[in-house]
């Protein structure tokens, strides 16, 4: 029998919070090894992470999101798939997987003769729904790697016009200002998931629980982290709800969803936005949260510490996702970005006139890249006639 890699405390936090940080999952050896495959890429493409003050405007070479939350499209390097295929990653991604959503909230009932108060038995109620989904029952030892990006943000001082005026010719200069811009931003306080569609037809694949896994320290607010607000996939359903009806009442904006993407609104999310909070951690944790849980990057980040994070993530195994695993491993193979992301023939209209995305995955790994078992079965590689959605055993690591 397999030992937890999460304490029923942790697991408990989860449930009510919705957000989790676990720390020390990777030891600082491990992570100044990732650190100095990142720092190497980086430097494939102009970007010296000792310089950044000369040479950081070539990280937006690297984004698709115009600098928003320092977000820059790097998936299939040695340094980022190692960490995404660790069986500390995905082990605790499963266990998270056992005591919420694998059972779709048939193993939650409610004895309302046990319940002492009214707001108890509410609350029990709340639980006993609070992980249903349309998608059922599934093995939480069952799994898909879900290929995502990584996050250099640095101390948001500098534009983009500064960070090139030393190698720019006056008139340069001057169109540049024209369309001065910072370099990096926050990025917006958001869902990711529509509240007025949870399970649209449109939907390629589910992604129920996220997670990220830090590579720096971030403690202290305005410094570019995590941030989020606690508890709220509980009061998740009938906040939206509300929120509809009311703006047909009162003629005010409703919930504005671009596929799985829905940005909070200042005026009509107020509420929610006065809550969120700073989420610290130690590198070498990873950092889990609900797919119902607003979250956002800091608008500012005012420390000299550059934050870097890779995100990374894994999905159930369910008829959905294994079709979305099918074409991940052919876009991997391909060398063009996962299917959820702007650089492939899904998103044509995005791609960018330099080419920096193509040559991302020239250069990277790729279909190079050697799978351990378990990231073989994650990517849903097959070798013979072995069953390759069965995972093994996870032992605990210390």
């Amino acid at each position: 029998m397999s030992k937890r890699l999460l304490t029923n405390e942790q697991i408990e936090e989860f449930i009510k919070e919705g957000v989790l940080v676990i720390p020390n999952v990777f030891s600082s050896e491990e992570i100044e090894a990732t650190q100095k495959g990142l720092y190497e890429t980086l430097k494939t493409f102009g970007v010296d992470i000792e310089d950044l003050a000369g040479t950081a405007h070539n990280l937006d070479r690297l984004s698709t999101t115009n600098g928003a939350g320092g977000i820059i499209d790097i998936f299939y390097s040695k340094w980022r798939l190692d960490v995404a295929t660790s069986p500390k990653v995905y082990g605790i991604m499963s266990e998270l997987w056992e005591h919420t959503y694998a059972k779709d909230g048939r193993d939650r009932q409610v004895n309302e003769a046990e319940t002492e108060s009214k707001e108890e038995n509410k609350q029990a109620h709340i639980e006993l729904k609070l992980y249903r989904h349309k998608h059922g029952p599934f093995n939480p030892k069952h799994g898909t790697l879900y290929m995502n990006r990584q996050t250099i943000q640095k101390q948001k001082t500098q534009t983009q016009s500064q960070s090139q005026s030393q190698s720019q010719s006056q008139s340069q200069k001057q169109k540049q200002k024209q369309k001065q811009r910072l370099l990096q931003r926050g990025l917006a306080p958001h869902l990711d998931c529509c509240p007025k569609d949870m399970y649209s037809d449109k939907s390629h694949r589910w992604r129920p629980i996220q997670m990220f896994v830090a590579l720096t320290d971030n403690h202290k607010e305005n410094t570019g982290g995590f941030e989020c607000v606690k508890g709220f996939h509980r009061k998740f359903e009938n906040y939206f709800t509300t929120k509809s009806i009311q703006s047909q009442v009162d003629g005010t904006n409703d919930t504005i969803c671009v596929g799985d993407f829905t940005r909070l609104l200042p005026k009509e999310d107020k509420e929610i936005l006065q809550s969120f909070q700073h989420i610290p951690y130690d590198k070498g944790s990873v950092v889990c949260f609900d797919w119902r849980i607003p979250h956002a990057n800091s608008q500012k980040n005012q420390n000299h510490t550059v934050r870097q994070v890779i995100y990374t993530g894994f999905l159930p195994d369910v008829p959905l996702n294994r079709t979305y695993r099918a074409l991940q491993l052919q876009h991997f193979r391909k060398k063009i970005s996962p299917p959820d992301f702007w650089g492939n023939e899904n998103y044509s209209q995005h791609k960018r006139s330099d080419n920096a995305l193509t040559n991302i995955f020239r250069t990277s790994n790729g279909p190079n890249y050697h799978f351990t078992e378990l990231g073989e079965k994650l990517m849903g590689i097959t070798r013979g006639k072995m069953n390759m959605l069965q995972l093994p055993v996870l032992d605990t690591v210390n």
